[in-house]
C-alpha cells in the first residue's frame, strides 16, 4: 500500500508538468493502470518499487482513452520500468549497429559504455532520455573503443563510446 501511495504522489506530480494553459486537476479517480503497457490492478502495483521506475504518464483526455474501452473512462496511467525502458533503446540501438549488436551481446550490459548524443557526453542520461530517441531520426549509431573515447572526448573510465547523430531539423 505504501508504494501505491508513493506512486500516485510521484504521479500526482507529473499532472503538474502538463500544458499550463489548461486547468490543473487532480489525479484521475480509479484510473486503469499499465505497466510495462500490461494493464495491471492495483494489488499488482505494491510488487513494483518506485526506485525501478522510469517513467510515468498520466491520461485524461477523452481521444486519447477512446481505445481503452469503458474501464478507463476515468483516465489511465501508464508505467515503464527501467529494465522495459532499456530494453527498447537497446533494441532499437541493435537494429541500428551491428557493431553495437555485437558488443552489448557479449558484455550483456551497457555500464562501461558511454552515449554521446550530437557531441554532447549523456553522463546523466536515464534509460527513460535514451528510450526517447526511438522517436527521432538517427543518422548515425556508431561505436568507439576506449583509446579514441579518450581521444576525441577526453572520457575516462569507460570501454565503449556510442557515437549518436541525430536529425536536428
Amino acid at each position: 500500500m505504501k508504494q501505491i501511495l508513493i506512486l500516485s504522489i510521484f504521479s500526482f506530480g507529473f499532472s503538474f508538468g502538463q500544458n499550463s494553459e489548461h486547468e490543473i486537476q487532480s489525479l484521475p479517480k480509479d484510473p486503469v493502470y499499465f505497466i510495462d503497457s500490461v494493464k495491471v490492478d492495483k494489488v499488482e502495483m505494491q510488487n513494483f518499487k518506485p526506485e525501478d521506475i522510469s517513467a510515468v504518464s498520466v491520461y485524461k483526455d477523452k481521444a486519447t482513452l477512446a481505445g481503452l474501452g469503458e474501464e478507463a473512462k476515468n483516465g489511465a496511467i501508464y508505467i515503464e520500468t527501467k529494465k522495459f525502458t532499456k530494453d527498447k533503446y537497446v533494441n532499437f540501438f541493435k537494429s541500428k549497429s551491428e557493431d553495437y549488436a555485437k558488443i552489448y551481446s557479449k558484455e550483456n550490459d551497457d555500464s562501461k559504455f558511454i552515449y554521446i548524443l550530437n557531441g554532447n557526453a549523456m553522463i546523466n542520461s536515464s534509460e527513460h532520455d535514451l528510450a526517447r530517441l526511438q522517436g527521432i531520426k538517427l543518422k548515425s549509431l556508431t561505436v568507439i573503443d576506449k583509446n579514441e573515447l579518450q581521444k576525441k572526448y577526453n572520457i575516462f573510465g569507460k570501454e565503449n563510446g556510442v557515437i549518436i547523430t541525430t536529425d536536428t531539423k
